[in-house]
């Protein structure tokens, strides 16, 4: 086997588990970050914690529906919330969906 060839699965070895543990842990943030919205007295929220994660494994929806809950905790959390770039690192996502 080439050098490579085995450089290139060494590399996926490392970085697929990397990768899944990145995803979890962000999706813990999410959900906790939307659990606390409730210390902060945010009141008429659309997106419950759980559906602010399950939103990311309805197919379509994915496409739009976590980026309205990401808009939703931002805008409840911080009184300087700029939508610009909720907006911008949402399409940095879209962009790199394989």
């Amino acid at each position: 086997m080439p050098f490579v060839t085995v450089l290139i699965v060494m590399i996926a070895l490392i970085h697929i588990p990397i990768f899944i543990a990145s995803i979890v842990v962000f999706l813990i943030w999410e959900y906790r970050s939307f659990n606390n919205l409730s210390a902060l007295e945010a009141r008429n929220l659309e997106f419950s914690p759980g559906w602010a994660i399950g939103w990311w494994f309805v197919p379509f929806a994915n496409l739009f529906k976590p980026f309205q809950a990401m808009r939703e905790l931002w805008a409840e959390s911080d009184p300087e919330y700029d939508e610009e770039v909720c907006v911008a690192f949402f399409q940095v996502v879209l962009a790199h969906r394989p």
